[in-house]
């Protein structure tokens, strides 16, 4: 009999010692057995104005381009121009020697129309006497003149040639110093006129339809970073390189930019292909996406999470355009939905975006 009331007792101790284990492991719980409540960071969709554009790079080119080469074989004497140097329409560049040949053509000229003139007098006298027929004093008389005119041409020719610049401009190049001896045609110097310097880049074949002239482009040179240019497209040209696939377009630079140009200048290039007005724009990193590799958001509602498919559009500045699935004021999940589910309960992190959204966004 006692033996009974023992163990009696031992398992009403036993039973009340587990439940007091068991309201002390629900008390430090908070009473919830499904864990804490995810914390997100919430902010309204926007509606603004966004721009649909197309990224390429090209590079600062003068379109007024002078290669000047040599009229003729010969030394040069002097070269009066480096590169850098501004020059003005009709200033000598350098001179290519030449008098010392040109005088010796023209004493040979001259030797050779005193033997034309002697022969002349010779078969005069001959056809006179009847010796020979009278045609032959007319082929003599065409020698004569012959000579004469190879004689002027070596006199027109003595003096040393001068290259002098066709406009005013800029000199880029020089290809040879005093005491080069040139070739005829051969490149000397080069020049550029600063005022025909523009953008020029590359449009790939897929874009090349969509370019047009006067169409606005953002410009952003390596070598000026902190200006934000802008400008428009003044020539298009009309084919596609047959190797590239591309399409050459030529842009200027609108207002006073207070920059200086120079050829060659890196330049990255936004085009702008279309203006969407009244956008649904959202942050990227609200855009999650789901197993069936679809794009979703969560929008928060009456403390809960709802997962939304969209489908969307351009992107700007880390910003994307929503054309399906939300509206603008509604408020999305961007930070902490990388492991959110439809319907799960939040608590949002942001005070401000508790007062706005009311008590939908407050976990009780």
């Amino acid at each position: 009999m006692k033996k009974k009331i023992i163990i009696s007792g031992m398992i009403i101790a036993v039973s009340v010692f587990a439940g007091c284990m068991d309201d002390s492991s629900k008390q430090s719980s908070g009473g919830k057995s499904s864990g804490k409540v995810p914390v997100v960071k919430v902010i309204q969709a926007t509606e603004e104005t966004i721009l649909r554009t197309l990224e390429l790079t090209g590079s600062v080119t003068a379109t007024k381009v002078a290669k000047m080469g040599s009229p003729a074989e010969g030394p040069v004497t002097v070269c009066l121009v480096r590169e850098g140097d501004n020059v003005r329409a009709g200033q000598k560049l350098l001179t290519i020697g030449r008098k010392k040949a040109a005088d010796a053509l023209v004493e040979t000229a001259n030797d050779a129309l005193k033997r034309e003139q002697e022969e002349f007098n010779r078969v005069k006298k001959l056809v006179a006497s009847g010796a020979i027929p009278g045609e032959e004093l007319d082929t003599a008389s065409l020698r004569v003149s012959r000579a004469k005119a190879e004689l002027s041409r070596a006199q027109e020719n003595v003096e040393d040639y001068e290259i002098v610049a066709p406009w005013k401009g800029v000199v880029s190049k020089v290809f040879i110093t005093d005491g080069y001896y040139v070739s005829p045609r051969e490149h000397l110097v080069e020049i550029y006129d600063p005022k025909s310097l523009v953008i020029e880049f590359a449009v790939p074949e897929v874009q090349a339809a969509v370019i047009y002239e006067s169409m606005p482009v953002n410009i952003q040179l390596d070598a000026y970073p902190q200006h934000k240019l802008k400008g428009k497209i003044t020539r298009v040209y009309p084919e596609l390189d047959r190797q590239t696939r591309t399409r050459i377009a030529e842009a200027m630079i609108l207002g006073n930019n207070n920059i200086v140009l120079l050829p060659g200048l890196f330049a990255r290039v936004t085009v702008v292909l279309e203006k969407i007005e009244q956008a649904i724009l959202v942050p990227a990193s609200a855009i999650v996406m789901t197993l069936a590799e679809a794009e979703s958001i969560f929008i928060v509602n009456d403390q809960k999470v709802q997962s939304r498919k969209i489908k969307t559009g351009v992107e700007q500045d880390l910003k994307i355009q929503i054309l399906e699935g939300i509206q603008a004021g509604e408020w999305i999940v961007v930070e902490g939905n990388e492991k959110l589910k439809n319907g799960m309960a939040v608590e949002v992190l942001d005070n401000d975006a508790k007062k706005k959204t009311g008590e939908s966004t407050e976990v009780k």
